[in-house]
């Protein structure tokens, strides 16, 4: 039962890992969205000119770049945190340039299920539809906002404000989800160590020994073996004083 638990808790160990770095994701996701908002707002408005439009399209598309890279991002060990459990490829790919870009998704729509606690399996992977929408709209909705921008068309700008609001509300429930899931599984975990630690005792008690009693034994037998020593040099001594007289 101790080898199970100790096997369980490098399963607990990984998965946290991998869900605290896509949380790490999702929060750095939600971060470029606010500022992608930020900018779209300020170019929905008659006062700017086409150049800073396109400009700010430019702009945009570095922070579509950060997305990407953000939702391909990978484990030192070459797994993909958002494909489910097509771990072994890039859950994103960018089709088109730019201006005109859209993303298609390669990742799977089922997650890896891990047992974290003695028959507790928790989604041990996170997929793309999970955090960025079932069919990418997060990706999607940056990207029309790219097009819009630099066709300087002030309806495809505003479109794109209330577009932009809901996919980062989607994101942050998406990240306020897995917020959860890492709780649970921390949770859980402690409960696994408390019964880890009832198992040692356990053991403790069939293959240890009283390590009070052995002290007193072993006192006793020293204090034996120093008597039997005195004993011994005392005879050893009045032999050899006989011997020479």
């Amino acid at each position: 039962l101790i080898k199970k638990m100790d096997t369980i808790d490098k399963s607990y160990q990984r998965v946290r890992t991998d869900l605290a770095a896509a949380e790490q994701g999702l929060s750095h996701a939600s971060s470029s969205l606010t500022e992608i908002k930020a900018m779209a707002i300020a170019m929905a408005t008659d006062t700017v000119s086409d150049t800073d439009r396109d400009a700010t399209a430019q702009t945009i598309q570095g922070f579509m770049d950060q997305l990407i890279n953000t939702a391909n991002r990978q484990q030192e060990d070459g797994r993909h945190l958002f494909s489910g459990i097509a771990e072994g490829q890039a859950p994103y790919t960018i089709v088109g340039a730019f201006p005109n870009t859209t993303v298609s998704y390669n990742g799977s729509i089922s997650s890896r299920r891990v047992e974290v606690a003695p028959g507790v399996k928790v989604d041990a992977t996170v997929t793309g539809s999970q955090s960025f929408g079932a069919n990418g709209e997060v990706f999607q909705t940056v990207s029309d906002l790219i097009t819009a921008l630099d066709s300087n068309n002030d309806a495809g700008i505003q479109a794109s404000l209330n577009a932009l609001d809901d996919q980062m509300e989607s994101v942050v429930v998406n990240l306020a989800a897995l917020g959860t899931r890492i709780r649970a599984l921390d949770e859980t975990n402690q409960i696994t160590e408390d019964l880890k630690i009832q198992y040692m005792l356990s053991k403790a008690d069939v293959e240890e020994v009283d390590v009070t009693a052995e002290i007193t034994r072993f006192t006793t037998a020293e204090t034996s073996l120093q008597a039997v020593i005195e004993v011994s040099r005392r005879m050893m001594s009045n032999s050899l004083a006989s011997f020479l007289r």
